[in-house]
């Protein structure tokens, strides 16, 4: 029987203890890139035969491939994120990604109470025509944000040397509210305000002047 999921360390006080900014920020980004580009929902190698046996698991320190709830006893004292189903596609809890990196800006979802992310781009079926798509995939996205799905943020901030570093630069002294820049500076995690800001302002709707409609 594997162990209850409420004993494995899904989250950590401080996910950066015993490593510097840079270090923290190599190492994130590496297990990043693994976590918006494997495939889970599909059945543990190692477990063929036991049931509810999806890879539904991803291990931050490790960086491994995904694997099932049977091995959750290898990862006891590791951080664990679960990923979750919504409709075909595969969503983390915002609260358990924010740990460890900023996804401000990333559109976010309500399912079953909680705020919830993408973690790929979908396919849509045709252009969007509005004004306010995500910056990466063009996708339709609600006014206040600029991407649709945690890989389109990372693809956009890998254009920006300096995009994913500051994206993993979170100072956990404080429970996650206040980034630090590699020059000491402090920023609010809330958002990266003077990104975003212009992200807003390019997707600002056009305003027309009213017309009544014409009497038959």
């Amino acid at each position: 029987m594997p162990p209850p999921i409420d004993r494995v360390k899904m989250e950590a006080d401080k996910p950066s203890a015993g490593l510097s900014k840079s270090q923290y920020a190599k190492k994130t980004i590496r297990w990043l890139f693994e976590l918006v580009n494997n495939d889970f929902f599909h059945a543990c190698e190692k477990h063929k035969h036991a049931k509810k046996n999806d890879c539904t698991f991803f291990c931050t320190t490790c960086g491994c491939k995904p694997f099932c709830q049977h091995c959750l006893k290898d990862h006891e004292t590791h951080e664990v994120l679960q990923i979750r189903r919504y409709v075909y596609h595969d969503v983390v809890k915002a609260q358990d990604v924010q740990r460890y990196f900023d996804t401000s800006g990333v559109q976010t979802y309500i399912i079953n109470g909680s705020r919830v992310i993408f973690l790929r781009d979908r396919p849509q079926p045709k252009p969007t025509k509005t004004l306010n798509a995500c910056k990466s995939c063009k996708r339709a996205c609600r006014d206040q944000f600029c991407f649709c799905s945690l890989r389109c943020k990372i693809k956009y901030c890998v254009s920006d040397p300096r995009g994913l570093t500051d994206m993993t630069n979170f100072d956990f002294s404080k429970s996650g509210s206040v980034v630090k820049a590699e020059g000491g500076r402090k920023r609010k995690a809330a958002s990266m305000t003077s990104f975003f800001s212009k992200c807003r302002l390019n997707h600002r709707r056009k305003q027309s002047m009213p017309r009544r409609s014409p009497v038959f």
